[in-house]
């Protein structure tokens, strides 16, 4: 229960934050794309992969809010 508050304060709180990783191509020997990773924003400036938190979400409706906000963060920044 404690996870799925961590999450809904996240939400509430615009703590939700994509992390963007290049994908290294071996055959033209550079970043040739990107993936959007999602973190959680702790409180204290940490932040915590979905390791933590992903499967709980996924047992809620959290898992399409998370994945919205993810999609317009993408969207946003690019």
């Amino acid at each position: 229960m404690h996870i799925i508050q961590k999450i809904k304060y996240a939400i509430e709180n615009d703590r939700i934050v994509p992390f963007f990783q290049g994908i290294y191509d071996n055959t033209v020997h550079k970043i040739t794309k990107y993936e959007v990773l999602m973190r959680l924003q702790e409180e204290d400036g940490s932040y915590l992969s979905p390791y933590h938190f992903l499967e709980q979400a996924k047992k809620t409706r959290l898992y399409e809010k998370l994945t919205k906000i993810m999609i317009q963060k993408a969207f946003a920044y690019f």
